[in-house]
């Protein structure tokens, strides 16, 4: 005991990091074995019980810290990339920081706070980043709520409701896995063994299943890291969400390989399985897009298919194992092929353009900054867009334009949040100089509570009376031409009254696919994009729409209102977005 105290107190007071440990006793070794050792200054004098003590640690199988290849924070940028993937200023952190992140009552965020400073001293010594750390991680430890203290370790709930029903308090294998990781972190920067043995005595206990109180569900030596997971879950309720799940599968791997426990890495090996067996399943049947989760299938958000991407080259990056480069490879190409650069020719010259609405949905513009780096010639000209979500126009914030003069040799494609995540890259292009846009003839055909007026007014009349009921009108245009994957339709719809609505498109090869769009606004014009990836059986629709039908939901005795579809085009490049929302720039556009 007081020779682990006195390992502490030497490396941490004199502000000793385990790089300086190895630097110092690696210095007395050459200084000993190649030539008399001359202390320099005073400083160094100071430093020689930090140098028997780093001696002891390295060579001691419970040394202080661990070695070099396991630090946990000490990982590359790739390898860290999903658990810094933060906004959060560290240089501004401070204790309103804390009470902010703690009062929301959601276990990761302190935790992410925390490993992201562990990681910031693990790479620039910064004192002050390892004080603010332990304070967060003791705020987990001894205050948090809601949380669970026993002897056999810690488990830290959700205390909101989830938008699925999940009452509160729920837990998660993000934080279940990740703070034992982030606390066994804290140990090796610090020797204390309070953070050791809480990382794996909290690790441990999430090795149960979700119905027990952990995260893991076990099918022999198949596993699956539960995200949501609630008192009386049984597993015919596991959503199985592949984020959530790689979250805690990275942080169970490296805790697992820092601690050496058995435990975990039987239980990494067995969710390593449950990856691989299930992997096929969270692509749609076209191969296109991606799903959030698979019970039931819900269509993954553009965000959620970058930050898999992400933890997919992280785990590849980590482990070594190749079988994770497949599934990373695969979503960058999904993102490229949804999301490509166009080269235009536009009154000011050649540009090269990105837009940032697109698959699935168009109104989940997508949340992160994103970065585009051209060679041109020999120069490298660069351009980021981090304004989708200011006030600008939609015009000017939702197309990234990027002046190159000539068709560049390649493009790069990446996207910020904290980290720099290369998405992809491109060295094909065709100059489009044709920039005319696509019109769809507005002739409206209209059934049910719906009644077509002149100037292609719809009267929509909803059900009265005492047995009046739910109801709907329909609305069908004729599209009758080529619709890929890339492509939009966007339309322009006023209506008088708010409007929940429906959208069906009907293939040439017979399919029908759904959706629903947020509710249009009263007395507003309203921008509706739609892209096929975005609808459910949209993948098995072939590259021709036939129709697109708009279901305008009633209720039971409400009053009659009128809709018009004032213009419909298809969007098949940047530019024709940008002339399309320039024009309608005064229109309601519910971007989420």
């Amino acid at each position: 005991m007081l020779v682990a105290y006195w390992l502490n107190l030497s490396l941490t007071q004199m502000q000793i990091t385990l790089s300086d440990c190895i630097k110092y006793c690696l210095d007395l070794c050459v200084a000993i074995l190649c030539r008399p050792f001359k202390l320099r200054t005073d400083t160094e004098a100071m430093k020689i019980p930090a140098l028997l003590a780093c001696f002891l640690a390295l060579a001691s199988p419970n040394h202080v810290f661990a070695s070099a290849s396991k630090m946990l924070a000490g990982g590359s940028d790739v390898e860290l990339a999903p658990f810094l993937w933060s906004r959060m200023d560290l240089a501004s952190f401070n204790e309103d920081s804390l009470k902010e992140a703690t009062a929301k009552k959601d276990p990761l965020r302190p935790f992410s706070i925390a490993f992201r400073l562990l990681v910031n001293h693990e790479r620039t010594g910064d004192q002050k980043s390892l004080e603010s750390a332990q304070k967060v991680l003791d705020f987990m430890l001894d205050e948090y709520s809601p949380a669970s203290r026993e002897p056999e370790g810690i488990r830290w709930f959700y205390g909101f409701d989830y938008d699925r029903g999940i009452k509160a308090p729920w837990w998660s294998g993000m934080d279940g896995l990740f703070g034992p990781m982030t606390l066994f972190s804290a140990w090796q920067a610090t020797g204390d063994e309070r953070y050791r043995n809480a990382a794996l005595k909290s690790a441990k206990l999430m090795l149960r299943t979700p119905t027990e109180g952990g995260v893991l569900w076990r099918e022999g030596d198949d596993c699956w890291i539960s995200e949501y997971s609630w008192k009386g879950m049984t597993q015919d309720k596991e959503y199985y969400v592949m984020n959530g799940h790689l979250w805690g599968l990275q942080a169970l791997y490296m805790l697992a390989e820092a601690s050496g426990e058995k435990d975990l890495k039987e239980a990494y090996q067995c969710a390593r399985k449950g990856t691989i067996s299930r992997l096929p399943k969270f692509y749609n049947s076209a191969g296109n897009w991606t799903w959030y989760h698979l019970a039931p299938q819900v269509i993954n958000a553009t965000h959620y298919n970058t930050l898999e991407t992400a933890q997919f080259r992280a785990m590849a990056a980590v482990t070594g194992d190749d079988i994770y480069k497949e599934p990373a490879d695969r979503r960058a190409n999904i993102f490229k092929n949804a999301y490509p650069l166009h080269l235009i020719k536009t009154k000011a010259g050649l540009q090269v353009q990105f837009s940032m609405i697109g698959a699935p949905n168009a109104y989940w513009t997508d949340t992160y900054p994103v970065t585009v780096s051209c060679k041109v010639g020999l120069k490298t000209v660069s351009k980021t867009n981090s304004e989708a979500y200011s006030k600008k126009p939609m015009h000017e914030r939702m197309i990234l334009r990027l002046p190159v003069g000539k068709a560049p040799k390649y493009c790069t494609v990446s996207i910020h949040s904290n980290m720099n995540v290369l998405m992809y890259k491109q060295d094909k292009f065709k100059v489009i100089d044709d920039l005319k846009e696509d019109k769809i003839n507005i002739l409206p055909q209209v059934s049910m509570q719906g009644e077509l007026l002149s100037n292609n007014i719809i009267n929509v009349s909803p059900s009265n009376g005492e047995g009046a009921s739910n109801g709907e009108a329909r609305i069908t245009l004729d599209i009758d031409r080529d619709v890929s994957a890339f492509d939009k339709i966007a339309l322009v719809i006023n209506s008088t009254e708010d409007s929940p609505l429906g959208i069906i498109l009907d293939g040439k090869n017979g399919v029908r696919a759904t959706s629903y769009y947020p509710v249009l606004k009263a007395g507003k014009d309203n921008i509706v994009i739609v892209n096929r990836l975005g609808f459910a059986k949209g993948a098995d629709l072939d590259s021709h729409i036939e129709k697109m039908t708009f279901r305008v939901y009633t209720k039971p005795n409400a009053k009659t209102f009128s809709l018009e579809i004032k213009e419909a085009v298809i969007i098949r490049n940047p530019a024709n977005l940008e002339s399309f929302l320039e024009r309608n720039q005064l229109a309601y556009f519910p971007q989420q």
